[in-house]
């Protein structure tokens, strides 16, 4: 077996044989010992490029991974998570599975695809030149066979794109599907749908409860929201824009319940603000300091506790004639960011 350390190497191109001006370090694994191989110009450009390739494909399959999966939510947007995750999953590999299969180098004799010289698993070097690796093992005394090995053009680095994608993909299409919380503040069931998609079956729940309605998911952009009664019957349509990542709450048919969000502030005794939530489409977008549903803050410790601070928001709800007044106005104010 050849010794790296202190290997005399021909000066000739370990590729086509002709004159060297630049050479390649090619490290051994088992010993991490490194031999340099001559190369000129020509050659030593193909027998660099097969790691540059390696880095190549696997940057342009994280870039098609990526692309692929901001772009096919907004362009699809009711995309179901199976075949977003397979577009992305083949986006990702498309690159790793056809660049192997593109030649590096002139590929013509007397040049190699790739490398003219490498080390294998077993701690041999591999030459495809026969003249070169028979002047090469005669000057060390070393043996030499034929034998019949390919380098590998591929690398398990060519799928960290796929890996990379594929973890990442569910996490933007949960954040592009945006949460929405449905009450049913009438006595029947309702059916509701978006743009003609059925999303969920809502059992009546009038009173103020955390678990009271039903949380779906719905792409972000214009909406059309429809909620109709079991028989079919429309009880109502409403046009609401849904923003990626945020929360929403939608009550339809019910004009005699009213909703606050309750700020208590423990710095300052447990002052409470109330600000009221009203729209004609009773659709609303949600605070994202939103820390309770449907139930009040904790009360303040008492006197005789320090109190380390802290606000809390809770978003509450009850029938109008119940309501705090402040929550019961009669004009329109705009939604809470």
């Amino acid at each position: 077996m050849l010794d790296p350390a202190g290997a005399i190497v021909p000066t000739r191109c370990a590729c086509c044989g002709r004159a060297a001006s630049l050479s390649r370090a090619e490290r051994r694994r088992d010993d991490a010992k490194t031999l340099i191989v001559p190369y000129c110009g020509a050659c030593h450009d193909h027998a660099s490029a097969a790691q540059t390739r390696v880095l190549a494909l696997s940057l342009a399959g994280l870039l098609c991974a990526i692309g692929t999966a901001a772009a096919l939510p907004l362009l699809w947007d009711w995309v179901t998570a199976p075949v977003y995750l397979l577009s992305v999953l083949f986006a990702a590999a498309l690159p790793a599975a056809v660049g192997p299969l593109l030649r590096t180098g002139p590929g013509a004799h007397p040049h190699a695809p790739g490398r003219a010289a490498w080390w294998t698993r077993g701690g041999g070097l591999t030459c495809t030149n026969r003249a070169w690796a028979t002047e090469l093992a005669h000057a060390n005394r070393a043996p030499i066979e034929p034998c019949y090995v390919r380098e590998r053009l591929w690398s398990p680095w060519m799928l960290s794109a796929t890996v990379m994608g594929v973890v990442a993909a569910p996490f933007w299409l949960s954040y592009q599907r945006a949460e929405l919380r449905v009450l049913n503040l009438t006595e029947s069931r309702l059916v509701l749908s978006a743009d003609g998609h059925p999303l969920a079956v809502i059992e009546p729940s009038s009173a103020e409860s955390p678990a009271a309605g039903v949380d779906v998911r719905i792409p972000a952009g214009r909406r059309t929201l429809e909620v109709r009664t079991q028989d079919g019957r429309m009880v109502q349509r409403t046009s609401a824009f849904v923003q990626a990542g945020r929360q929403h709450l939608y009550a339809p048919a019910s004009p005699t319940f009213c909703f606050w969000l309750e700020t208590t502030d423990y710095a300052r005794q447990a002052a409470s603000q109330v600000e009221p939530l009203v729209d004609e489409d009773r659709f609303w977008l949600l605070p994202t300091d939103l820390d309770t549903w449907f139930a009040p803050n904790p009360p303040a410790a008492s006197p005789g506790v320090r109190s380390t601070g802290g606000v809390l928001v809770a978003l509450r709800q009850g029938r109008c004639a119940d309501a705090p007044v402040s929550s019961r106005l009669p004009s329109l104010s705009p939604k809470r960011e």
